[in-house]
């Protein structure tokens, strides 16, 4: 349903996610500074999220919005790591364009790890 949380920043990682139909918003909260959420993104159909958590072992470093109605294919920890292991650096690949995305956003150097605090 659009405006429903998918996942919340700083929760435990459970599942990797696909959109299949709709779009979904990126928002992140520079915790330390208790700023408010910002939209960092919004993802269409093919584009995926919930790897950084699943890759690193550590908190979800954003929260993800329905921004339509969204249909999704979840993949479980156990089903990401059989079927997207061989992906992995691939998918590491992206943290750096993520770690970008928030410096423009918030107007200074932020990383992964500043928002998972």
């Amino acid at each position: 349903t659009a405006g429903e949380a998918i996942i919340t920043q700083g929760d435990s990682a459970d599942a990797f996610y696909i959109i299949e139909k709709g779009t979904c918003s990126v928002k992140v909260k520079d915790t330390e500074n208790n700023a408010e959420e910002k939209e960092v993104s919004q993802l269409a159909p093919g584009k995926y999220f919930g790897e950084l958590a699943l890759l690193f072992s550590k908190p979800r470093a954003a929260s993800v919005y329905a921004h339509t109605d969204v249909s999704l294919a979840v993949l479980d920890v156990s089903a990401f790591e059989r079927l997207l292991g061989p992906c992995v650096e691939i998918m590491s690949r992206n943290v750096s364009d993520y770690e970008d995305q928030l410096s423009t956003m918030f107007g200074e150097h932020l990383t992964l790890g500043d928002l998972r605090r």
